[in-house]
């Protein structure tokens, strides 16, 4: 285990109320590299947006959040396309969205065409999307390539041999590293607009549920990007509550320590800078399958969050050794998803904070998971494309190839089902939850959906592309009225 920390003299801390109105001093967040000013809501707008979610919460339920998930066919709107293009604006998106029917339109048939064993007409749809389809175009065209060469190795499937020689040559020449990997999960989480919203949500709902601690231990799972801990730090630093006097942040990461030492030291000098009294960052190196709860060092005089990015549906599905002899126990007991919850439970936490994908890759057929798949990252690409804007193409275009196209193969192209990109829906996460003792934690979520509104409203999209929805104890991030990521925060029951 590595520990870096810093310490200084408290000094008076600048006093900053979460529900402050707006003619007050209000925080920002690091957003893409870009400050952006995030006025709380004012109390009249949250009570509005708490007495909306009363009525909602008594009128519908998680499943009509999220309903129609299964059916909902979105219009994509990539942007143009960065080489020249002859003719006006007008005419350059009508062709973008006309190309972009036609990809969707080939896909579909070569997936109808796969499911009735009719190679030489999949042959000819995918050739049909490669002649449209480009890694270096709009988000339609990047999508489709991604998707292609999903299809394909479905199609080469029935040729063991080829299929495990070219791809194992392919895969090898396009340095699948798990270095490469990591490092393309860590961007996505970074610059990936609808994440991003996703850690102010966190934020928020951590700030809130340790407002009075002065000792607070943060637990994160996987390894968010650094960015979201350092804004975080900076609120501590200037809550009206006064400082903490001992922030502690345990990260636990796969990737050998040094992967992890450069936001360290960024860490440590930013709660140098903001003069907490006491700041301690323990790396963890160790898998989530092979983590003990005794390695967080979880102390029983700290407020405790466990935070999880994208990380536990990793291991849906997967059999725990313990119960794995045991055929009476069905699997969504028995999973080793369950077993760490379960590990969870047991060191007693103040709150859980789970953000995963909203979408359900994980149980149904090849053709209702292309389906729901190809719905689901149309937005994901037109998310990303907008990020273009505020980061490195390189960057985009590492995240798109190494993370995105890789989640889309293993949705896809896996003969059983996806084998890591297990995505679930909310209520299905509700089940699991409850069954390992625990509940919803309903405070602060409208202040957290508020502050997501008010940063979501800065975005390329504005306010009608990214849109939130809440109950009590979650919210869920949708684009262009997909649902796409939930936040939920749990506790103990």
């Amino acid at each position: 285990m590595e520990k870096a920390s810093s310490s200084s003299a408290p000094a008076n801390a600048t006093k900053l109320t979460l529900g402050q109105s707006t003619d007050m001093p209000v925080p920002s967040f690091q957003l893409f590299g870009a400050t952006i000013e995030t006025a709380a809501a004012s109390s009249a707008a949250a009570s509005d947006i708490s007495a909306a979610a009363t009525a909602a919460s008594q009128n519908a339920t998680i499943a009509d959040a999220t309903q129609g998930q299964d059916s909902l066919s979105l219009s994509l709107q990539p942007a143009a396309l960065s080489a020249p293009t002859m003719g006006p604006p007008a005419s350059r998106s009508n062709i973008a969205v006309e190309r972009a029917a036609a990809l969707r339109g080939h896909l579909r048939r070569c997936v109808e065409a796969l499911a009735t064993a009719r190679s030489a007409d999949a042959d000819a749809e995918l050739a049909s999307v490669m002649r449209l389809a480009s890694a270096d175009g709009d988000a339609a065209q990047r999508m489709a390539v991604a998707f292609a060469e999903a299809l394909a190795r479905v199609a080469i499937r029935p040729w063991r041999g080829v299929s495990a020689a070219l791809f194992a040559t392919h895969d090898a020449d396009n340095d699948g590293s798990p270095a490469v990997a990591s490092e393309a999960r860590h961007n996505f989480l970074a610059v990936c607009p609808l994440l991003r919203l996703a850690a102010v949500a966190v934020n928020e709902l951590i700030l809130d549920a340790t407002r009075h601690d002065k000792l607070i231990h943060i637990v994160d799972i996987g390894g968010v990007n650094h960015s979201q801990w350092m804004e975080l730090i900076a609120f501590l630093g200037s809550r009206w509550q006064g400082r903490p006097t001992s922030l502690r942040l345990t990260v636990v990461i796969k990737e050998p320590k040094e992967f992890y030492s450069q936001a360290a030291t960024m860490l440590t000098d930013e709660a140098t800078r903001h003069r907490l009294p006491s700041f301690e960052l323990d790396v963890v190196e160790s898998s989530l399958e092979a983590l003990k709860m005794d390695d967080l060092g979880v102390r029983t005089d700290h407020a405790v969050v466990i935070v999880s990015t994208l990380q536990l549906h990793r291991l849906v599905g997967t059999r725990s050794i313990a119960s794995s002899s045991s055929s009476s126990v069905p699997v969504s007991a028995s999973s080793l998803a369950d077993d760490l919850l379960r590990g969870f439970h047991r060191v007693s936490p103040r709150i859980i904070i789970i953000t995963e994908n909203e979408a359900r890759h994980f149980g149904p057929g090849f053709r209702e998971r292309f389906v729901l798949a190809l719905d689901y990252y149309e937005q994901l690409f037109c998310s990303m494309e907008e990020a273009s804007l505020f980061c490195q193409p390189a960057e985009r275009k590492a995240v798109e190839r190494h993370f995105l196209k890789e989640e889309i193969k293993d949705i896809i192209a896996c003969e059983d089902g996806p084998q890591w990109a297990r995505h679930e829906p909310l209520d299905r996460w509700i089940a699991r939850m409850g069954a390992v003792g625990f509940v919803f934690w309903p405070m602060s979520i409208v202040l957290a959906a508020g502050r997501v509104r008010s940063v979501a409203a800065k975005l390329p999209s504005g306010g009608h592309g990214y849109r939130v929805t809440e109950g009590d104890g979650w919210l869920i991030l949708n684009r262009m009225n997909k649902p796409m990521f939930s936040v939920s925060v749990w506790t103990k029951k």
